[in-house]
């Protein structure tokens, strides 16, 4: 290999770009050979590897010029040239495909070496090349946060898992990411995680160095826009019982949602967890269910109403014999006695005998004449036939 050396001058060697003195995460030399191709401006050279199909590419170069200020990547010629100290000179590193500028080394003031596979090699000697190896301090373990996630569609769909390998000063900390289930949320190399589906899922996270995993457990749900009940309210009697239903919106946000119902007066109607209810006595009760699966619940009514229903009426007599100018009061018996709807209408077959309201009968003339009550519920009808007499 050649080693980096300034024009016309002898070479010095640094631990990372001598590429005996770089390892690979297994303690092996990296045996890519690199080479000064040009000076592009004073002082300032670029450096290649010999062919396009290098198997380290450097990533970064951490250094620092005389007054041990780190210099930027987009520095230019003249930025460095100032940066650096009386006879020093410094090696601008570059990607050879793309281009792009991935540090400079400055002699005396290079601290280290990033490779693209996450080694740090440190700079350890400029005045003689060395064939030890870095230190390999191994990794122990991988911690990835959060360890649990709820994801909203169509909301948070996106997000970055943060991961610790450790120890921090490993030496290789590439991890690799993996989904159990793509069709439900996926994965970057870079542990961006988008989520598509409902479902569950878990990504784990696994060291390149010891194989070690942690895993990130998604619970990915749609978000409930609206819920409705599409029952109709219609009057049932005590003892009896309805099964409501419940329609939420979007399809799919039924997926782990929490689905409650309450009553809003339990001696009316009652209503089970799963939206059965069972009404009690005559009344009205509201109904209310509520779903949720991580945002602001949506709700929805239905209007209990519970209505015993009417059987039949009779009066407290069904013949009665008056004097003009008199009276009487007919009292009517509802079968049963707690039929919710007791509304009925008056009637006499001849008003010049007996006239009638709301039950008393007044007898106007002599003759013979009934006297009826027909329920508004079922139109059961009640008679009473008087015989009307002079006083």
């Amino acid at each position: 290999m050649k080693p980096i050396a300034k024009f016309g001058e002898l070479p010095f060697y640094v631990d990372g770009i001598c590429v005996f003195a770089a390892t690979d995460g297994q303690a092996q030399a990296i045996t890519d050979e690199l080479f000064i191709i040009g000076e592009r401006s004073t002082r300032i050279f670029d450096l290649v590897n010999h062919d396009t199909s290098e198997i380290y590419k450097f990533k970064q170069m951490v250094s620092r010029g005389k007054d041990l200020v780190e210099l930027p990547l987009s520095a230019t010629a003249t930025e460095v040239q100032q940066a650096l100290g009386k006879n020093q000179f410094a090696v601008k590193v570059y990607d050879i495909v793309s281009g792009d500028v991935l540090g400079y080394a400055y002699k005396f003031f290079t601290h280290k070496f990033v490779l693209s596979n996450g080694l740090e090699v440190p700079v350890v000697d400029f005045n003689k090349q060395t064939t030890q190896p870095v230190p390999i301090v191994p990794v122990t373990g991988v911690i990835v946060t959060p360890k649990t996630i709820s994801a909203l569609l169509p909301n948070s769909v996106s997000g970055t898992l943060i991961v610790d390998v450790q120890p921090s000063d490993a030496t290789n900390k590439n991890v690799t990411y993996s989904s159990s289930d793509e069709t439900i949320a996926t994965v970057t190399s870079s542990g961006f995680v988008t989520a598509l589906k409902n479902g569950n899922v878990d990504i784990t996270v696994t060291t390149v160095d010891g194989g070690f995993t942690a895993v990130c457990e998604i619970d990915v749900k749609t978000e409930v826009q609206s819920i409705s009940i599409t029952n109709a309210s219609t009057p049932f009697q005590p003892g009896q019982t309805q099964q409501l239903n419940a329609t939420i919106l979007p399809v799919g946000a039924e997926y782990n949602a929490s689905v409650d119902w309450i009553s809003s007066n339990d001696a009316v109607a009652t209503v089970s967890s799963t939206g059965l209810v069972t009404y009690v006595s005559n009344g009205d009760a509201t109904i209310t269910v509520s779903a949720s699966n991580g945002a602001e619940p949506k709700t929805a009514t239905y209007t209990a109403l519970t209505r015993t229903r009417l059987q039949g009426i009779e009066f407290n007599h069904t013949t009665f014999t008056g004097v003009v100018g008199g009276t009487d009061r007919l009292i009517t018996i509802y079968t049963p006695s707690t039929a919710s709807n007791q509304n009925i209408t008056w009637a006499t077959s001849d008003s010049s005998v007996a006239t009638v309201s709301f039950g008393v009968v007044s007898f106007t003339g002599m003759g013979t004449v009934e006297v009826t009550a027909t329920s508004q519920e079922g139109n059961f009808v009640a008679t009473c036939v008087y015989t009307v007499v002079s006083a």
